[in-house]
């Protein structure tokens, strides 16, 4: 709600305010937290966080900070570069902040440029269609994903404004992930080797990363599985890439057996580093002592 907008029952309502600094001139205002009494009860009137008010808790909308967003876009990235990292903050952001119509518009122009912001509403706003087509959904498009904002009460008794509301963020938070189309670059996969002290495990989540970042592959799949199986086996270290061309059959096209036995050649590689470091302390352990009397025996020596 607007702060221009009329105020009913003014009589007996308590307003709070909780304001934080503008981001740019048409950063969203503070709304107004109004907390009813009435003879026998109270209807707190929720919007999103918590505050207190002259007659008790009232819930207040407090705008998202410019410190917030700046740190959501550094820890975000770039949307055409990295789509599903967006879509895990959107979805954080989503959760935790509870955010309207107004902030919604803030976070995507933040994350991303207007290109890419369209894209996502749009992909969102046609999946409020197919829902409302599959009758999952009531209403018409605009009432359920409107274009402008709807000025949503979360005050509605029967809380129809709060249900549009979470059904907004959850068809961005989806739609952040595919709107994108996904730029094909299988090569930055094959560009990818075990670097010498990276673990099995590390390597392969680094593989299934890129993965995701620049294949259509589904991680999850089978498919997949396949894909970086064979993969894994080519670009590892090449004493772990020895030991796993040993294998055959379906140990070989086993992505949990390859990366059982790299493991193995992994921590013996830690173990002969440890034996090996272990010899040349004892040795530096012996032959300080002896260093020690040949050096006494040609002090006195000299002295003599």
């Amino acid at each position: 709600m607007e702060s221009s907008e009329s105020e009913e029952d003014s009589s007996d309502a308590s307003i709070a305010h909780c304001t934080r600094g503008r981001l740019t001139p048409t950063w969203p205002k503070a709304v107004k937290g109004i907390l009813k009494t009435g003879k026998q009860n109270k209807t707190i009137i929720v919007l999103v966080r918590q505050g207190v008010g002259a007659d008790g808790p009232v819930f207040v909308k407090v705008p998202l900070s410019p410190a917030d967003l700046v740190i959501w876009k550094q820890s975000a990235g770039t949307y055409r570069d990295n789509p599903d990292n967006i879509a895990r903050v959107v979805k954080m952001i989503m959760k935790t902040q509870n955010p309207d119509w107004e902030d919604i518009q803030v976070i995507l122009d933040t994350l991303m440029d207007d290109r890419e912001r369209d894209m996502v509403l749009r992909a969102a706003r046609e999946s409020a269609r197919e829902d409302i087509q599959n009758g999952l959904v009531t209403g018409t498009l605009d009432c359920n994903f409107p274009t402008e904002d709807p000025k949503w009460n979360p005050n509605n008794p029967s809380e129809v404004d709060i249900l549009r509301l979470k059904r907004c963020q959850e068809w961005i938070s989806t739609d952040v992930q595919q709107a994108i189309p996904k730029s094909l670059n299988w090569s930055k996969l094959y560009e990818i080797q075990q670097e010498k002290k990276e673990s099995p495990t590390a390597f392969l989540e680094r593989l299934k990363e890129a993965a995701r970042k620049y294949t259509d592959l589904q991680i999850d799949s089978e498919q997949a599985r396949v894909q970086l199986t064979f993969i894994f086996l080519g670009q590892s270290q090449e004493d772990i890439r020895k030991k796993l061309q040993k294998l055959e059959g379906e140990e070989l096209r086993s992505l949990d057996k390859l990366l059982e036995v790299a493991w193995k050649v992994y921590n013996n590689q830690d173990k002969k580093v440890a034996k090996k470091w272990g010899q040349s302390l004892l040795a530096v352990m012996v032959a300080e002592p002896v260093e020690a009397v040949t050096e006494m025996v040609l002090s006195e020596a000299v002295e003599d």
